[in-house]
């Protein structure tokens, strides 16, 4: 089983076993009541840019309430914890869900997960690159190393520039403007 992770669970808040999680993706429509999470301790997660390990988790934990917090964080609680020291003990394990149970993209999108590594081409078919990985700021950007050497490339994820996600070919079409590429 491969699991997705989702999050990472931070300092509890109040006494009864409330805490903060910092979401990969706070907008995912996962964050909800009743949502089961596998819970993975930090030193199973081999670096902080992994999006996926192979799994199960040691334990599940279900949403009992969650809502926004400060900083981009959630506030979360779950059925199975209760109390303050309970979740200040899960401090630092990370949530994850397993991939079969991810909802299928459609043909125009992709998972940030699944692109690390896909071809990055340009609308004749050729090559500008290798995704490393996607970075989430005010907008999503696929970090390119490019064919040819030289310094990554940041593509913005937009219509304009990322005119085709092609799926069985694991592989990004990109009309960049002029210089974007070395």
């Amino acid at each position: 089983m491969k699991l997705l992770l989702m999050g990472v669970i931070g300092k509890p808040h109040g006494l009864h076993g409330g805490c903060f999680v910092r979401p990969f993706n706070p907008d995912s429509p996962l964050w909800r009541e009743g949502a089961a999470f596998e819970l993975v301790p930090a030193d199973r997660v081999p670096t902080s840019e992994a999006d996926t390990i192979d799994g199960p988790g040691v334990r599940q934990l279900t949403v009992e309430a969650v809502g926004l917090g400060p900083k981009d964080r959630l506030l979360c609680m779950f059925q199975e914890i209760v109390g303050r020291e309970a979740i200040d003990a899960l401090r630092g394990h990370y949530l994850a869900v397993p991939l079969e149970s991810l909802p299928a993209a459609d043909d125009d999108e992709f998972f940030f997960h699944e692109v690390k590594g896909w071809a990055v081409v340009d609308p004749s078919g050729a090559p500008l690159g290798t995704v490393s990985r996607v970075v989430e700021t005010y907008a999503e950007l696929l970090e390119v190393r490019p064919t040819h050497g030289g310094a990554p490339v940041l593509v913005p994820v937009v219509a304009a520039l990322v005119t085709e996600i092609d799926r069985a070919g694991q592989r990004i079409v990109v009309d960049p403007p002029e210089g974007m590429f070395p």
